[in-house]
């Protein structure tokens, strides 16, 4: 969460979680085996990623990178529509991105802004018919990836963590 404290938006979604009926809360434990299991895969991705040197790598392995930041960002936008959907009165959509309307219930804005970027790639890269990848259209996505990796699992464990307290 944000270092300087709840802000108004968080408040009101923590009110509003204590006002859930205890059905809807039950749910909770089934969310946290489904947010458990996408963070191991998220861990995975990362695993395989690894930090490779964009410059090195032939055209088929700069491929695979692009590919691997592209499942990463669909792990967590997966993470983030289960979420979405279990609290959907608390997480109303309206016309924002499930990315959106975790700020700042879930994650903090450094993530936000991290996770915006790998969301713009995966965009381009599904976009690419009939030309190479650059490493240059790699990079911000591949950089912002290994920066989000050490700072997007405290703050989930901090909402499971909230989920537990609450429910």
């Amino acid at each position: 969460m944000e270092s300087k404290g709840p802000g108004k938006v968080y408040r009101r979604f923590l009110l509003e979680l204590r006002e859930l009926p205890a059905l809807a809360r039950s749910n909770s434990l089934a969310l946290e085996d489904f947010l458990r299991a996408r963070l191991e895969l998220i861990e995975r991705l990362y695993r395989d990623l690894g930090n490779p040197t964009l410059r090195s790598l032939s055209q088929d392995e700069l491929t695979v990178v692009g590919c691997r930041l592209e499942d990463l960002y669909t792990a967590f936008e997966a993470l983030f529509q289960r979420i979405s959907d279990e609290y959907r009165r608390l997480l109303p959509a309206g016309r924002r991105s499930v990315l959106d309307r975790m700020r700042p219930a879930v994650i903090d804005r450094e993530a936000h802004e991290k996770l915006a970027v790998l969301a713009r790639f995966r965009h381009d890269f599904r976009q690419i018919y009939g030309r190479d990848l650059e490493p240059q259209e790699v990079e911000p996505a591949l950089s912002k990836a290994l920066e989000l990796r050490a700072i997007y699992r405290p703050q989930l464990e901090a909402f499971m963590e909230l989920l537990r307290r609450v429910g």
